[in-house]
């Protein structure tokens, strides 16, 4: 799959697929730009978030639609609540049952993204569908607006890239799969509360599951914190900023408000010592970005582009070395999947029961190796003191 000019994708025996600079990248360098294929909105923000894209800006000129069953928001433009809200509408049954099931919260948040993975995927075979005209226009606007991405383009996924995604279904442990299987009759009957067609043909709860675990080991987390909780809409007078999602007193880190499956961007091995993050390009960066006040002034993009359309949350990854550092070509990119600052058993623990290994990075085989000397001391120590 070709999915940057920077970046070539591997085959790996231990790790999978893995993606390597094509040339070397200094400090900062960003080498891929992805939209997700879907978006699962956590229930505790579907009301101030658009069920389609998860971006909160609104605009003067359109007004808020809400779902009468389970009031899922549509804030952008007249295509999102014609097109998404009868996306909606397929898995609204299905997610209505998922919000009044408390007993694994895991296990919900994972099949509401399955659910939303599939309505897309339905959506995208739909053969009478006409073409997006927001996709396009949005497209042109993240052309304008980062004129300098190296070439990188902005990658568009598919529900075969989804597909192909490294399931860990097999090598589940005993006690999950248990766990899984014994909620089957609720899990098959969200799909009762759906569309027939919304499963595909020959699907059953074995396939369900391997979704979920597709899902959920490459699932991406989407943050509401101080540097993303901005949003905005072009007026007359230029762009108006304001705050729209409250981070609820928690810091940077924010608070998760949904879950995003970005498939190219799971190419990306972890490592707790990375050389790569991803960056989520905000309504607040895109719209104090220099590239869209330029445009405007020269009418290079009609205001109506930026006035009517939801930008969405794509992720940016970039390349984070030391200053004057530069990553060779050939050399693997990684990102980490946790914490970087959780000492080494507690990352270890969150990796296997998130992502079901154990990680061998140079940082963990250099503290193994530390915590090892310093268990030979303490033995040689203890033995001298006995004497």
């Amino acid at each position: 799959m070709e999915i940057s000019p920077l970046l070539t994708i591997r085959p790996t025996p231990t790790k999978g697929r893995s993606a390597h600079s094509t040339v070397p990248l200094p400090a900062g360098a960003q080498v891929l730009h992805c939209l997700p294929y879907a978006l699962g909105v956590l229930p505790s923000h579907r009301k101030r978030l658009c069920a389609h894209l998860a971006c909160s800006r609104t605009s003067p000129t359109y007004f808020l639609t809400k779902c009468p069953a389970c009031e899922a928001a549509f804030y952008c433009s007249t295509t999102c609540r014609a097109r998404n809200a009868q996306k909606h509408a397929w898995v609204c049954g299905g997610l209505r049952r998922l919000r009044g099931w408390a007993k694994d919260r895991h296990v919900a948040g994972v099949m509401g993204l399955v659910l939303e993975v599939l309505a897309q995927a339905k959506l995208d075979s739909d053969l009478v569908q006409v073409e997006d005209e927001d996709d396009l226009l949005r497209e042109e606007l993240y052309a304008v607006i980062f004129p300098e991405k190296q070439g990188v383009p902005l990658c568009r996924p598919t529900f075969s890239d989804v597909l192909v995604l490294q399931s860990h279904l097999s090598s589940w442990p005993a006690s999950e799969l248990e766990d899984w299987t014994r909620h089957a009759p609720f899990l098959l009957s969200l799909f009762s509360a759906c569309p027939p067609e919304l499963l595909p043909t020959g699907w059953g709860l074995t396939e369900i599951l391997d979704l979920a675990s597709k899902l959920e080991s490459n699932g991406f987390g989407l943050f509401a914190g101080e540097e993303n909780v901005a949003t905005g809409f072009v007026s007359e007078g230029g762009v108006r900023l304001y705050p729209e999602i409250s981070s609820q007193g928690r810091g940077k880190s924010g608070v998760c408000f949904a879950r995003g499956v970005y498939p190219q961007a799971s190419f990306f091995n972890h490592s707790c010592a990375p050389n790569a993050q991803a960056d989520p390009m905000t309504a607040l960066e895109l719209f104090k970005a220099p590239g869209l006040e330029v445009a405007l002034e020269k009418e290079v993009v009609p205001l109506e582009h930026v006035r009517t359309l939801g930008l969405g949350r794509p992720l940016t990854f970039s390349i984070v070395l030391p200053e004057g550092e530069v990553l060779p070509a050939g050399e693997e990119i990684t990102i980490s999947y946790v914490s970087v600052s959780l000492p080494r058993p507690n990352r270890r623990a969150q990796l296997a029961s998130e992502y079901h290994f154990d990680c061998s990075c140079e940082r963990c085989e250099d503290e193994d190796r530390r915590k090892t000397k310093a268990s030979k001391k303490e033995k040689i120590s203890l033995k001298k003191s006995k004497k």
